[in-house]
């Protein structure tokens, strides 16, 4: 008896975390990523309650889903920190799995993913995707290309080395984590680089580095729709 308890339990157990993985279309480019974590969003809102314990073993209750991606579960945690910047009614979506922000049911850590905690009034999922898409025209917008001559020391070796250098000053909260998050789940890695610096005014300016060889530079500018490359 005890046997086809233990049995049930994590069959079920196992069921559970199966239906809590989201279903969603690969995003080919940047201007799909608004409409693709909106599409996650309304999966984790229709998501039953997570209960379990923190790193810390505190006991918590909250909506959440698990993906495949860390880069996913960043993406959105940051998207969801500068929507809530622009609107008070903006879904408070959080990342989870890394770090010290590890779930744990029964004892066993979940895997990553992201969590809604409830209450309050929340927009509609289109107006979500609307400010989704604000933050990715602002993440476009402000970007300057730099000579050898004016570019930061630093950098200059990497332009000498036939990279293309492209610089703004951070406008969004977390912005290089951002954007550093969609070059690696683009897997543009290999080409791209993204570094960050902080300025005598305690401003951060943000440095895309892309290689100008072999057609890299079309592909990423493919990719990440006109960011920075015009």
């Amino acid at each position: 008896m005890l046997y086809r308890h233990n049995v049930l339990f994590f069959l079920c157990f196992f069921s559970t975390l199966t239906m809590l993985n989201a279903k969603y279309e690969t995003p080919k480019n940047l201007n799909d990523i608004p409409k693709y974590c909106k599409s996650l969003a309304e999966q984790l809102k229709q998501s039953p309650l997570f209960e379990g314990h923190t790193q810390e073993k505190n006991y918590i209750s909250c909506s959440y889903l698990c993906l495949d991606s860390w880069d996913d579960c960043r993406i959105c945690d940051i998207l969801s920190k500068n929507a809530q910047k622009i609107r008070n009614d903006a879904w408070k979506i959080r990342d989870f799995g890394c770090g010290n922000r590890g779930r744990f049911i029964s004892g066993k850590w979940i895997g990553w993913g992201i969590e809604m905690y409830g209450g309050g009034v929340q927009c509609s999922s289109d107006e979500l995707l609307e400010t989704y898409n604000v933050i990715v025209m602002c993440l476009k917008k402000g970007w300057t290309e730099m000579s050898v001559v004016g570019c930061h020391k630093k950098m200059s070796i990497k332009l000498e080395q036939g990279y293309r250098c492209f610089i703004k000053t951070q406008q969004l909260i977390e912005e290089p984590s951002l954007i550093r998050s969609l070059i690696s789940r683009f897997g543009i890695g290999e080409f791209v680089e993204c570094k960050d610096f902080l300025l005598e005014s305690n401003k951060v300016f943000i440095c895309l580095l892309i290689k100008n060889e072999n057609g890299e530079i079309d592909k990423v500018k493919g990719i990440l729709n006109d960011m920075a490359i015009t």
